[in-house]
């Protein structure tokens, strides 16, 4: 069961009728808060995601017009006009609000990206992969791993080879 405000991949890019990959490629620019557990699906923001949905691009189009290049492509020089394009001058009190809203609900950034959504801070994972440890840790993975072989931490081997540690232990530690 998910939390509330949270929609799957394919939920929100049914709902900005785009590419699943667009989704993906909005929540690295950090235009959708997102959040990733390791062994289940990258959830997004709903909230973030009709916002997204409403503005489009998500830049500010402000009327202004811009006159092309002279010519209107067939050869002919007559008319500039024909030539005029919507100029995307970005609105800087536009960008400082969003800017501002983004530090505000931004939660902490972790070694393995953002620890939060705008709802606050995501529960901690109960295992973490021997990267995340080892940034939990403050250590090398290297060092991570020989805790493990010599029997100071405990360990569960995955499927693929890799390893989970428990989060608990490695506050114990």
């Amino acid at each position: 069961m998910r939390e509330p405000g949270w929609i799957t991949k394919a939920e929100a890019a049914a709902l900005n009728h785009c590419d699943p990959r667009t989704i993906e490629r909005k929540a690295a620019a950090g235009k959708i808060a997102s959040t990733a557990r390791p062994g289940f699906p990258t959830l997004y923001w709903q909230a973030d995601v009709e916002k997204l949905q409403q503005t489009g691009t998500g830049e500010v189009r402000t009327g202004v017009l811009e006159p092309g290049p002279a010519g209107n492509g067939n050869g002919s020089h007559t008319s500039d006009v024909s030539n005029a394009q919507i100029a995307r001058v970005p609105d800087p009190v536009h960008q400082l609000c969003a800017l501002l809203v983004q530090l505000l609900t931004a939660g902490p950034i972790g070694p393995t990206g953002p620890t939060g959504g705008p709802t606050g801070p995501t529960p901690p994972t109960v295992y973490v992969t021997v990267q995340e440890a080892a940034a939990i840790l403050g250590l090398p993975q290297v060092d991570v791993r020989r805790l493990v072989d010599e029997g100071d931490l405990k360990a569960r081997l995955t499927g693929r080879g890799g390893m989970r540690i428990r989060r608990k232990d490695l506050e114990a530690l």
